[in-house]
């Protein structure tokens, strides 16, 4: 498949791109074939998907939907909202010392790759 149909290359998934998303879905085709169905279908869908950004009645349609905070009325399911305080941690030397900090003082999590 060539990405010579797709104005932009954001607008493609080409090989390294399906590879990489393949491993993170943690999918794995059987066969050549199904790797080639695979990345047909992804930029066929990717294609349609930015198709309808683009659809000169999208901002029609949207502009009868109103806004919410939320799709659920959550204040009657649960526990009242309460204020969010940012508190310093009391000692956070002492549990930061197991980990490597960067030059600009944010601690660092170990690569998932």
């Amino acid at each position: 498949m060539s990405n010579q149909q797709y104005v932009d290359e954001a607008l493609f998934i080409d090989e390294d791109r399906f590879i990489k998303l393949m491993k993170w879905a943690r999918i794995s085709a059987k066969t050549p074939e199904e790797n080639v169905f695979l990345l047909e279908q992804l930029n066929k869908q990717l294609v349609e998907m930015i198709s309808k950004l683009f659809d000169a009645g999208l901002e029609t349609k949207l502009s009868n939907v109103s806004a919410t905070i939320h799709g659920l009325n959550l204040n009657s399911l649960g526990a009242p909202m309460r204020e969010d305080i940012v508190e310093d941690w009391p000692d956070k030397e002492s549990w930061l010392q197991s980990t490597r900090i960067d030059p600009e003082g944010f601690f660092v999590a170990p690569a998932n790759e």
